[in-house]
């Protein structure tokens, strides 16, 4: 009788633990929904939510939902990567998460009726997939947003954002963050990312 109540309790208790696990094993459109919808609680409140505020709120999301470290990796290329230690890649990782964070906190700054619509989701390839969506203005006006995800362990991360369903954020700084590696090695890149981030957070655009 004792032994039946600990393998229950011990039933209890594992499913308690494995909760949290199968609550983030989503699928890729839920995340982008959520995503989005806390981007519009952001756009919805920029009159009353500064810079700072709209940052913190979008924190959690850009942290769990992008895959920085990937990201970064295939935007600085593969051989820079691993020439970088283990510190430096993990001071990229998190200066290319922050710099992802500034664009979001400061470019959805304001609202005027805007909505995201979920389009398709297609198969890439093994454990990648692309989340179709868009803006739709008020005016009619509409702006394409792609999603690449791949699956990471159980959850589904950002991978690159395709802008009209063609511009690859990810081929952007590339071709961006190449020259400064070529002329001014890691060192400049972290001085250049550093640099966008502050000219965002002062209301900049980041170029």
């Amino acid at each position: 009788m004792i032994a039946t109540k600990l393998r229950v309790l011990a039933a209890g208790i594992l499913l308690t633990l494995m909760e949290p696990m199968a609550a983030r094993a989503s699928t890729p459109g839920d995340v982008i929904d959520a995503f989005h919808a806390e981007l519009i609680a952001v756009m919805q409140n920029a009159e009353s939510w500064d810079y700072a505020t709209r940052r913190d709120k979008l924190a959690p999301h850009v942290t769990s939902d992008f895959d920085s470290a990937f990201m970064s990796r295939a935007a600085v290329g593969p051989p820079n990567w691993k020439s970088f230690s283990k510190e430096q890649q993990g001071e990229l990782t998190a200066t290319f998460r922050e710099f992802t964070l500034a664009n979001y906190a400061a470019r959805f700054n304001g609202y005027s009726g805007q909505e995201f619509e979920q389009v398709d989701e297609q198969d890439v390839r093994n454990k990648f997939k692309f989340v179709k969506t868009r803006l739709v203005k008020a005016g009619g006006d509409n702006v394409r947003i792609d999603y690449l995800m791949r699956l990471k362990g159980e959850v589904w991360v950002i991978v690159d954002v395709f802008l009209d369903g063609t511009v690859s954020e990810l081929a952007l700084r590339r071709s961006e963050f190449a020259p400064v590696l070529k002329k001014q090695g890691y060192d400049g890149l972290i001085a250049m990312l550093k640099a966008k981030i502050a000219d965002l957070e002062a209301g900049g655009d980041g170029k």
